[in-house]
């Protein structure tokens, strides 16, 4: 049976794993390169957890892990920067805000740069971990007064596996 919490695409080059489970907490983790489609792709993702969020009467937090990914292109982080503007004025008042699981500095570079790109719209940190992305979810949720999701536990959260083509 699918779950429509769970969205996983694959290309030769990359993939990602789109996870709503834990709403208002939304996981979302990129492997290999990230590509055009994949932005297309996230963008209806996030998209639909907005309306989520409208329709629940809450706000989301978006945990992305690019722990695996190789450093995007210019024109990939010009074109997310350019994503991540479209979905601000679209949905700015529905984010929380964010965490960026980048633990190497060489991708904190490219994801500093994506954020003045997207003209730093969204509430977005790099963190080092999995643990620190869930830290900061669990305050700024307690902070706002929305409940926190029962089952995401940064101790027996497993990251998913790469999605194959």
């Amino acid at each position: 049976m699918l779950d429509s919490n769970i969205k996983t695409i694959a290309f030769d080059d990359g993939a990602a794993h789109f996870d709503a489970r834990y709403f208002p907490v939304v996981l979302i983790t990129w492997f290999g390169v990230i590509s055009e489609p994949g932005i297309q792709i996230y963008s209806e993702w996030v998209d639909r957890m907005a309306s989520r969020a409208s329709e629940e009467s809450t706000r989301m937090f978006l945990i992305e892990d690019i722990s695996d990914c190789e450093r995007p292109t210019p024109e990939v982080r010009r074109l997310l920067g350019r994503t991540l503007t479209q979905l601000a004025k679209r949905h700015g008042t529905l984010y929380l805000g964010g965490s960026m699981i980048i633990p190497s500095a060489f991708m904190r570079a490219a994801f500093t740069i994506v954020k003045v790109l997207a003209g730093n719209l969204l509430d977005y940190k790099p963190v080092k971990g999995v643990e620190d992305a869930m830290e900061r979810a669990f305050s700024m949720l307690d902070e706002a007064g929305i409940e926190r999701p029962e089952d995401l536990d940064p101790a027996t959260y497993r990251r998913p596996d790469r999605p194959t083509p």
